[in-house]
């Protein structure tokens, strides 16, 4: 019988890795020039430290294929939100927040409702069911928006503020459609006894609340240290780039 997957292993070995990847990118040239210490070098001494030595990424031993793909799809779906936030200028939702506002609010909002109800009257399923599966399909999908507003077709057809319009809503909804999700889920599942309550206290406040403000926090120590390693020179521009 497979082992249960454990998130806090695989997420920590990913903040790890990454952690120590952006560590490396920062003091690149002072690896490269003062300890002879080149990427590929650095990358098998992490693989030897994350393998054999920490056994982080035993991946049999994290459990089920099925459980291993979800977080790599989860992963996957990180990588292309970082990727649609560094494509849009410095401070973008806040400059265009009267925009978003209305794609994310009334224009989701009716997404979710529309969606729920052909569900519903096309499966003829029960009216939660209904629901979930609208939730699941409301959010634009960041990877497949990419195709859209990337590309010289792109770049030729559709403006500028379109494009980055759509990129950053497709890259905000896909957070924000988790309490669409939730709200629903914890209806169906019989253990809750008051999933009103569950839904704002811990999905509203702390899953949504907490991870904003994470990161947040986390993108400004971020710049900090990025202006830091630019300003004394310890960045090549090589990884200037790959960050």
């Amino acid at each position: 019988m497979a082992q249960p997957f454990d998130p806090t292993k695989f997420n920590l070995a990913l903040l790890s890795l990454g952690g120590l990847l952006y560590a490396y990118a920062l003091l690149s040239r002072f690896f490269k020039q003062q300890l002879y210490l080149s990427a590929p070098m650095f990358a098998l001494v992490l693989g030897i430290l994350y393998g054999p030595v920490f056994n982080l990424f035993n991946l049999n031993a994290w459990g089920t294929q099925e459980l291993i793909l979800e977080e790599l799809s989860r992963l996957a779906i990180a990588v292309q939100l970082i990727s649609t936030a560094l494509h849009l200028e410095s401070a973008y939702p806040f400059k265009h927040w009267r925009s978003l506002a209305i794609i994310i609010g009334p224009l989701m909002l009716s997404m979710w409702a529309i969606s729920s109800l052909l569900v519903y009257s096309i499966l003829n399923l029960e009216p939660w069911v209904a629901i979930l599966i609208g939730a699941v399909l409301t959010p634009t999908d960041p990877v497949l928006a990419s195709t859209i507003v990337t590309g010289k077709f792109a770049e030729k057809h559709l403006p500028e503020r379109v494009r980055h319009l759509l990129a950053a809503e497709s890259g905000l909804n896909d957070g924000l459609a988790y309490p669409f999700v939730f709200l629903p889920l914890l209806i169906l599942i019989p253990s809750y006894c008051d999933p009103i309550a569950h839904w704002f206290s811990v999905i509203w406040l702390w899953d949504v609340g907490a991870a904003i403000i994470f990161g947040l926090v986390l993108g400004y120590f971020a710049g900090k240290l990025l202006k830091w390693s630019q300003r004394k020179k310890m960045m090549d521009k090589q990884s200037f780039w790959f960050i």
